[in-house]
């Protein structure tokens, strides 16, 4: 099983590399883990967030293999729900049966 993390993010702290190698440790040997940095959407005035959002809404999107089982998680999260990709993208995503 691979599982990919994709973040949107400009640099990502030095801890945040040293966390992930030492969970990939922690892995049974048929688990792959594979993290993507996609760069920000170029910030141009006259952009709304929406518009930024839905730019790098697609640059995800091009990452995720059909198929898959997709999660993400809202940094923005104020009420402490999980969002799975469904709810957040258009067509391509799978869900985890049962879930809303």
């Amino acid at each position: 099983m691979q599982i990919q993390i994709i973040n949107v993010a400009q640099k990502l702290p030095a801890w945040v590399d040293m966390a992930c190698e030492d969970y990939i440790k922690r892995l049974p040997r048929e688990m792959t883990l594979k993290q993507v940095t996609l760069p920000l959407a170029a910030r141009k005035s006259r952009q709304s967030a929406q518009k930024l959002q839905q730019r790098e809404s697609e640059l995800i999107m091009e990452k995720i293999a059909p198929g898959s089982f997709n999660l993400a998680l809202d940094e923005v999260a104020s009420n402490g729900r999980v969002t799975t990709g469904p709810e957040i993208c258009s067509a391509g995503c799978s869900s985890f049966p049962g879930s809303t």
